[in-house]
């Protein structure tokens, strides 16, 4: 079989005119008590949207009659073709909505068994990107390459998509430092210049439902940890993980998402003596959080395992009802959101993808609706996760040495 090599180059990232680099801080909570763990608060940088990275790779086709450059060609196409529509992305934290990129392409081949075309790609390293580009990779690609065109591969993937199509009732605040004298103590977290939610916030909340809601469905066979981890990746609280400790990406991505038509609004707040109901000298602060607006937040688990897609709808539902607040300050009204959801379902090998149209206390439409009962069903019904519940039930109740 010949030999093949792709060469993907460096590339140096193009930030937002106007933009830096940005700073977020994050904590982790304990889902036992739903606050945050000791020396658990850190903080990342990011870079922010509109960020622009000129990618380079190249495909070197042996000249060779037992290779089909056209059938590599389409297996090229359809490995990036995620990146042209945001379904892939770079970099950490990409289950939580990081590194999404929307990609431009433009393809052109060089003939290396001539001295002029080596001449040509050997000096292409440096030749500025070309003025006009295209959105669809296979496009691109036979623009570049005149020879017999081969089959466009398929979509194999299982997963399933849900879009939330979400109102915010009152106003939602992420929190994020003033970084000037007359900016805000507190004001909505923001990237790109524009009001986001953080796929980070989203999922502790869906997690940390979903736990309450297995906890509930499956208390006789107490395996609800067990359905968390597998479909979110373990955790471990306190300082250091056990020895036997497994970390494992979670399957469930939320996207990070713009929010849009919301409006920013200053507020001043002073905090009150819990004992004496007075006012706390110097307590003074103010906040500017997001007021109204929509946002559309893109949930997608992949390679679904039985009853996983029923315990991601039945928080879809709550989410949808209004029931689960994002971001800070829940206790005065804030953070919540409700609205609508379209869910697809791939099930790969060629198959067309089917669809379910989701709304808060009633019934689903469309040709995936029978799916939504039946997966809830599969959810409530799954055998225990727990292959021994005796020698579970003693580690629990097992005494320190």
């Amino acid at each position: 079989m010949a030999e093949l090599h792709t060469i993907v180059y460096d590339a140096i990232g193009e930030l937002p005119v106007g933009a830096g680099i940005e700073t977020r801080d994050g904590v982790a909570l304990s889902p036992s008590t739903g606050i945050a763990e000791n020396h658990k608060k850190f903080d990342f940088e990011v870079l922010p949207a509109g960020t622009r990275f000129p990618v380079r790779l190249d495909l070197l086709v042996p000249n060779n009659p037992e290779v089909d450059e056209a059938a590599l060609l389409a297996g090229l196409a359809a490995a990036l073709d995620a990146f042209s529509h945001g379904e892939n992305g770079f970099g950490a934290r990409r289950t939580r909505g990081l590194g999404k990129v929307e990609a431009k392409w433009h393809a052109r081949r060089h003939d290396l068994a001539t001295r002029q075309g080596w001449l040509e790609w050997a000096r292409s390293d440096h030749e500025p990107g070309p003025p006009s580009t295209l959105s669809n990779i296979h496009d691109a690609i036979a623009s570049a390459w005149k020879g017999p065109k081969s089959k466009r591969l398929g979509d194999a993937r299982a997963l399933v998509k849900v879009t939330l199509a979400l109102n915010i009732k009152h106003d939602v605040l992420v929190r994020s430092a003033g970084t000037t004298p007359e900016a805000p103590d507190v004001s909505h977290l923001r990237s790109g210049g524009a009001p986001i939610l953080p796929g980070t916030g989203h999922a502790g909340v869906i997690r940390a439902h979903a736990l309450r809601i297995a906890k509930l469905i499956r208390g006789k066979d107490d395996d609800a940890e067990q359905w968390i981890d597998r479909l979110f990746g373990p955790r471990f609280e306190g300082q250091r993980a056990a020895s036997d400790f497994e970390p494992r990406a979670s399957r469930l991505r939320v996207g990070e998402a713009k929010i849009e038509r919301s409006l920013p609004q200053r507020q001043a707040r002073i905090a009150i003596d819990r004992f004496t109901q007075g006012v706390v000298d110097g307590a003074l602060f103010d906040e500017q959080p997001e007021v109204g607006g929509g946002v559309s937040v893109i949930l997608e688990l992949r390679d679904p395992q039985p009853g996983e897609l029923g315990l991601v709808l039945l928080v879809v539902k709550d989410i949808l009802d209004g029931r689960l607040p994002v971001g800070g300050s829940s206790s005065i009204g804030r953070g919540f959101l409700a609205g609508t959801a379209k869910m697809e379902i791939r099930s790969g090998g060629g198959r067309e993808p089917t669809s379910a149209e989701l709304t808060a206390r009633q019934q689903p439409t469309g040709t995936a609706a029978a799916a939504v009962s039946e997966a809830i069903g599969t959810f409530r019904n799954a055998p225990s996760l727990i292959k021994d519940p005796a020698a579970t039930s003693a580690a629990h109740t097992g005494g320190r040495g």
